[in-house]
C-alpha cells in the first residue's frame, strides 16, 4: 500500500476529517480492519493566511514546499493539502515537487462531473473565495460556482480566522 501525505494544520478543523475519512475509508473499501499509512506534516495556518494576504505567493511556495519535502524525507508517494486556500500556490508546488501532489480543486471538479452537477457553492477563505484559482478549473468544464455577496464573503473569511482556526 502506497504512504501519503498530507499537509495539514491550515487549519487542524480541516485536517481532522481528512485523516478520519481517509483512515476509515480504506477500512471500509478493503473490508478489513486496517489503518493506512501516512503521515501528517502540520503548518500554521496563521501564517499561510498572512502570506496570502500579503501576496507574498514565493515565501508561501517556500513554506509549504518545506512541509512538502519533510513529507517526501518521511518516504511519502504522494502529498495532498488539507485546505483550499493553499492551492493558490498549487500549480507552483507542483513544479517543484519530486513526487506527484493531489489537488483538492481537480478531485472536487472531477467529482461533480461525475455526479453530472453544474452548478457548486463556495465557501472559504476571502483568498479562496475571490480568487480564480480555485474556480477557473471548473468554468473550464462548463460547471458554475457561486460565492456569497461581498459582505458575506467578509463575514465568512472573519469567522474562519478568528473562531474556526482557534477552536
Amino acid at each position: 500500500m502506497k504512504k501519503l501525505g498530507l499537509v495539514g494544520g491550515m487549519g487542524p478543523e480541516s485536517t481532522i476529517p481528512y485523516y478520519h475519512d481517509i483512515v476509515y475509508g480504506v477500512q471500509n473499501r478493503i473490508g478489513k480492519d486496517i489503518f493506512p499509512n501516512l503521515t501528517i506534516e502540520s503548518v500554521n495556518v496563521f501564517d499561510v493566511l498572512r502570506l496570502c494576504s500579503e501576496q507574498k505567493y514565493d515565501e508561501l511556495t517556500k513554506y509549504l514546499m518545506n512541509a512538502i519535502n519533510n513529507l517526501i524525507n518521511s518516504k511519502v508517494d504522494f502529498v495532498a493539502l488539507t485546505a483550499n486556500t493553499p492551492h493558490i500556490v498549487f500549480e507552483r508546488l507542483q513544479e517543484q515537487s519530486e513526487i506527484p501532489l493531489v489537488s483538492i480543486i481537480e478531485a472536487t471538479k472531477d467529482e461533480a462531473i461525475r455526479s453530472d452537477k453544474h452548478k457548486l457553492g463556495l465557501l472559504g477563505t476571502i483568498f479562496t473565495m475571490t480568487g480564480d484559482f480555485y474556480k477557473a478549473p471548473f468554468l473550464d468544464s462548463n460547471i458554475e460556482i457561486i460565492t456569497p455577496q461581498t459582505d458575506e464573503m467578509e463575514f465568512i473569511n472573519n469567522k474562519i480566522s478568528t473562531e474556526l482556526e482557534r477552536f
